[in-house]
Parts: structure tokens; C-alpha cells; sequence
């Protein structure tokens, strides 16, 4: 149900990100599902953590359309620069697509653990210890799910994985790649377009 009414009030596209609003729902719903089976193996909340990760790039929602004008600033932060495109967000608009999602999720007062997971998901070990692992979990479903092909914009090449956040959870390579063959069939179900 969250899933359908995030898909309802997407823009036709985020163009500050190079991005469709079906890349865009498709990239959080596999967030959502690569973290919720994160939780499962840990043993932990399936439900909350679902919607950190459907919820960790609501911050693009609000910073979109300021990247795009100023386009000719990020493509040189990424090109010239070598910057990460979170690197180049603060470059270019001194504030990142996680900042404003943090701030995003305290002004609709969401529990502190969501704000807390889109805020630092590109920086996993630097938020709190209580929500650090899900802030990791987060991560290493963002990082799975653009190698999984999904989401691909115009940061795509200027990702890292954090290993230490791997190494907060837990996981193997092998695990990684379990993660990934478990969860293709429930992505691609929840995330094809809901009928009108």
C-alpha cells in the first residue's frame, strides 16, 4: 500500500538525476525488498525496514529539480572533479540528497530510525549506534540494487560499497549474492507499474 501511494505522487521524472519515475519507484522498491530480506536474516523488523529503504531516496524528490539547473556544474564535480555524485550534490548545492531527506523525514515525523537510514545511507558507519545497522542494511541494498541494474542515473558510475558496512551485518560475498538471486522474483513483482 505505501508502494502505491509512493508511486502516485512521483513526478514524470527526476530530471536533476537523469531519471524516470518508474527507475525511480523501481530503485526504492528494490531498496525496500534487498533490505527487508536483510532483516530476515538478522532476525530482525521486516516492517520498518522495509520502509527505510523504500523511503531512503525521498531526498531526491526535493533536490532534483535544483541539480538540474545547475547541470553543467554537477557533470563537472563528477567528470573534472571525480567527485562522487553525493560529493558533487554538496559541490554544486551545498546540502546532498540524504541531508534533505533526514530533514524530510523529522518534518513528517517520522521515527528517528527512517530519518536516520536516508540520511546517512551513502555514510553507513557514521550514523548513530542505535541505527547504524539498519543505516548499513540500507546501504548495501542501495549499493545491490543499482548493481542489480535498477536505478541507473546520472551517478551511476560514482558508487561505492562500503565494506565496513558489509562487515557490520555480516556478509559474505556469497551472501551478497544469495541476497540478490532470493529477492529478483519479489522486486519484480512489487515493482511493476500498479494497474490504473
Amino acid at each position: 500500500m505505501l508502494g502505491k501511494a509512493l508511486h502516485a505522487v512521483l513526478p514524470a521524472d527526476l530530471a536533476g538525476y537523469a531519471l524516470s519515475s518508474e527507475g525511480f519507484f523501481r530503485h526504492c522498491v528494490a531498496v525496500a525488498i534487498l533490505t527487508e530480506q536483510l532483516s530476515k536474516r538478522l532476525g530482525g523488523r521486516t516492517e520498518s525496514w522495509f520502509t527505510a529503504g523504500l523511503l531512503h531516496d525521498m531526498g531526491k524528490l526535493v533536490v532534483s529539480t535544483h541539480l538540474a539547473r545547475s547541470a553543467p556544474e554537477v557533470a563537472h564535480a563528477l567528470e573534472a572533479v571525480g567527485a562522487t555524485f553525493v560529493q558533487a550534490e554538496r559541490t554544486v548545492l551545498g546540502t546532498d540528497h540524504t541531508e534533505v531527506a533526514g530533514l524530510v523525514a523529522r518534518h513528517w515525523g517520522l521515527p528517528d530510525e527512517l530519518a536516520i537510514a536516508a540520511r546517512w545511507h551513502h555514510e553507513p558507519l557514521e550514523a548513530p549506534a542505535p541505527q547504524r545497522t539498519l543505516a548499513c542494511a540500507v546501504h548495501v541494498a542501495d549499493a545491490l540494487a543499482h548493481l542489480l541494474g535498477m536505478g541507473a542515473d546520472q551517478g551511476e558510475l560514482r558508487r561505492e560499497l562500503d565494506s565496513g558496512a558489509c562487515e557490520v551485518l555480516r556478509l559474505t560475498s556469497t551472501a551478497l549474492e544469495d541476497l540478490c538471486r532470493e529477492s529478483l522474483v519479489a522486486i519484480e513483482a512489487f515493482a511493476a507499474p500498479p494497474e490504473p
